[in-house]
């Protein structure tokens, strides 16, 4: 795909952008998220709280991180996990089906970091050889009126990355809504509604996961409110 003058104007202000957002010197998770959210995202987004606990939960050590869903806007993810790395050493491998998150984000990753572009699942199973310190499914968004795609691509992914849960493992999803958010958002659609009543849990890109968990597996619950976070214990 062919880069127009605006495209390519974008890309190097945000290369200009992240060469001073990496100057900022920090020492510490607290320090390095509020970097990031002062350069990329919203200070008040409602993910910031969940990405704060998985990292500090790495306890600032050289950690592999694995990321489905590439994000090269939004809360711009893809960028923090690659300052942690930066910071505090290890590797990052993250996917994504759409090729425009790695145009993105070219020349403004470090070394550590791989982008693919493909199917999620089938990354996921490629890299089995990479057992991941901190796992981040991010991607297929909820859609809350039609639910079960995304909790159904979101088990498939669980599954493929299921061997490589092991004690000390962190689990981060997104878009997986917890009880008290679910009150706060008000009346459910009805395709919301019909999910949850034929499934027995919240909508949710982590619903069946989290069902899985919680039958299966022994773990300690860090965080959950928009995103739900987990250690394997």
């Amino acid at each position: 795909m062919m880069r127009g003058p605006r495209g390519y104007l974008n890309l190097y202000k945000n290369i200009y952008k992240n060469y001073n957002y990496q100057k900022e010197s920090t020492t510490n998770v607290i320090e390095l998220v509020d970097n990031h959210f002062k350069y990329w995202s919203d200070p008040n987004h409602i993910n910031r709280e969940g990405f704060e606990k998985a990292l500090d939960a790495l306890e600032e050590k050289p950690s592999i991180i694995v990321e489905t869903g590439t994000s090269a806007w939004g809360t711009d993810s893809t960028r923090l996990w690659d300052s942690y790395i930066r910071k505090f050493g290890g590797q990052l491998l993250t996917c994504d089906i759409r090729l425009e998150p790695k145009k993105q984000l070219n020349h403004q990753l470090s070394k550590n970091t791989n982008c693919f572009v493909g199917d999620s699942v089938d990354f996921l199973h490629k890299i089995k050889e990479f057992k991941g310190d901190l796992y981040y499914l991010d991607s297929f968004d909820l859609d809350l009126n039609e639910p079960f795609p995304s909790a159904e691509h979101g088990l498939k992914e669980f599954m493929a990355i299921l061997d490589n849960l092991t004690t000390g493992t962190l689990l981060l999803i997104d878009d997986t809504p917890s009880n008290e958010l679910i009150k706060q958002m008000g009346e459910l659609s009805s395709g919301s509604i019909a999910f949850l009543k034929k499934f027995g849990v919240n909508p949710g890109k982590g619903a069946f996961i989290k069902k899985y968990l919680e039958n299966n597996l022994n773990f300690q619950l860090i965080y959950h409110h928009y995103s739900y976070l987990v250690k394997i214990l």
